[in-house]
């Protein structure tokens, strides 16, 4: 019996680690990249000379910060994965929910994580969404989670039965 327990509660533990949460629900609908266990948006042509854009945007989105600091912006994508194009438009950029001047991104433009004062590509970055909702709830299990424990539970019945 404990040996079954013991399995089933392992069989829950592994379900909540592969539960790995890529869901975008909680991203005010910004288009971005995840990647390393971060949301990365593309926020902005421009790091302060021209415009500034902030995380809340410019309709108070709240949800999204700035790069905490150099280790965090080298857990970045690759300026490709945004597919922006010939002609600085479409793929992932977030610009028109950040910037108050600009809705475009600048492809061949340096990306920077603060304002510099420059003509930079400025970008944000929104912490996975598990756990950090604002009604406090617990995220649902992904369907490998809920498969898993109820392969433990299907092993426990079983093994309940070949015992009786």
């Amino acid at each position: 019996m404990k040996k079954i327990l013991c399995f089933i509660i392992f069989i829950l533990l592994v379900g909540i680690v592969c539960a790995e949460d890529t869901d975008s629900s909680c991203l005010d609908s910004v288009p971005a990249i995840y990647h390393n266990g971060l949301w990365w948006a593309w926020a902005s042509p421009c790091s302060g000379r021209c415009s500034s854009a902030a995380p809340e945007g410019v309709s108070g989105l709240l949800s999204w910060r700035w790069v905490a600091g150099d280790d965090e912006w080298a857990l970045r994508p690759s300026k490709s994965l945004f597919n922006m194009g010939d002609h600085h438009v479409g793929g992932y950029c977030a610009a028109n929910f950040f910037d108050p001047l600009y809705d475009h991104c600048d492809g061949a433009g340096t990306e920077v994580y603060q304002l510099d004062g420059f003509n930079n590509e400025l970008w944000f970055v929104h912490d996975a969404c598990a756990g950090r909702d604002n009604d406090g709830e617990v995220p649902e299990f992904t369907t490998i989670g809920a498969g898993l424990i109820l392969v433990g539970i299907g092993a426990y019945v079983m093994r309940k039965r070949k015992a009786d």
